[in-house]
Formats: structure tokens, sequence, C-alpha cells
């Protein structure tokens, strides 16, 4: 009994240290709330800004020498008008463009991620910009703790979010065109009669 005692003791004051710099100096509860403002798309205000300020960009192709810098741009104006403005975690997100196997291998969910084949991807919107992902920069000890893998899904569920994002969007405009046009044609057809 007096061995579990002091083993016990022992766990008790590592768990409390851990918890303090955790929690205490790291900051892990204002990471894990800044993951989900930017990861899970909980700061609408900023990714719906984004993807207006944006929609000149991704009309056309990314130009693949700067499209990370092309990003940057919309992103940091969609910051500056949203409520994301002041924050200061803000600054370890950044969007990032993913090219070849790296995309392919960032998308893959369940089996396939760990290499037996099954799996599949996240669903596909539009292949010339659905490789974006938000590179996280974490401080030590949080990148222990959250780390390469955690954040690889928590990008699958960012490129998911956002492609549904992105498409709610595209279907609101095409209400919205749908709206004047069925409004137009009344207004012609009352003419006539």
């Amino acid at each position: 009994p007096r061995l579990e005692t002091l083993v016990e003791g022992l766990r008790a004051h590592v768990a409390r240290l851990l918890w303090r710099l955790l929690v205490g100096r790291a900051g892990l509860l204002p990471a894990l709330g800044a993951l989900k403002d930017y990861c899970l798309l909980a700061r609408g205000d900023l990714w719906a800004t984004f993807l207006e300020e944006a929609r000149p960009l991704m009309a056309g192709a990314p130009r693949l020498q700067s499209v990370d810098a092309d990003l940057a741009v919309p992103f940091g104006r969609a910051a500056a008008k949203s409520s994301a403005e002041g924050d200061p975690l803000l600054a370890a997100f950044s969007l990032r463009y993913l090219r070849g196997a790296e995309a392919e291998a960032a998308f893959q969910v369940g089996a396939a991620a760990k290499g037996s084949g099954g799996g599949h991807l996240v669903p596909p919107l539009d292949p010339r910009w659905d490789p974006l992902a938000l590179a996280v920069r974490l401080d030590w000890p949080l990148g222990l703790l959250l780390g390469a893998e955690q954040l690889r899904r928590y990008n699958q569920l960012f490129a998911l979010l956002l492609r549904l994002r992105r498409m709610q969007g595209a279907l609101d405009d095409a209400w919205k065109d749908l709206r004047v046009w069925v409004r137009g044609r009344g207004e012609r057809g009352l003419k006539r009669g």
C-alpha cells in the first residue's frame, strides 16, 4: 500500500504540473477555441467575408507559383473586416494550397489515410480550389498534444466545411438569380396580358 500511495502521489503531482503547463502557461483552452473558430468555421463572418473577397481569385485557376500569397490577401482583408480582427491567435493560422500527393493524402478519410487502400476522399466541389488547407502553427507544448495527425483531421473537417460553405454561397447566388429572372418574366407577362 505504501508504494501505491507514493506512486499515486507522484502521478497526482505530475498531473497538476502538466495541467498548469498546458492550461495555464501554454493556453490550451484558447488554442482549442481558435481551432474551433478557424478550422471548424465557427467565425462564420470571417469565412463569409473571405469567400466574398476571394471570389474574383477563385473564379479562375490558381497561379501555382503564387497561390499561397494570393490567398493571403483576401484572408487578411477578411480578418480585418470580421470578428477575427485583433485576435492574437489568428496569426497561428494561414491558408495553404496543397499540391499533388500531399493534397490527396491530406484529404483521405478512414482506412485510406493509414495506407491500407480503403476509405474515401473528402467530397470534391471544385478541383481547382479544393486543395485548400489551413496551416496551424502551435507553440510547444501544444504541438505535442495536437500533433500532425490531429491537425490533419481538423483540416479534413475544414476542407469539407469550406466546400459546403462555398456550395451554400453558390446556391444562394443561384436562388437570387432565379428570383430576379422569375420577377422579370412575371412583369413582362403582366404587360402582355
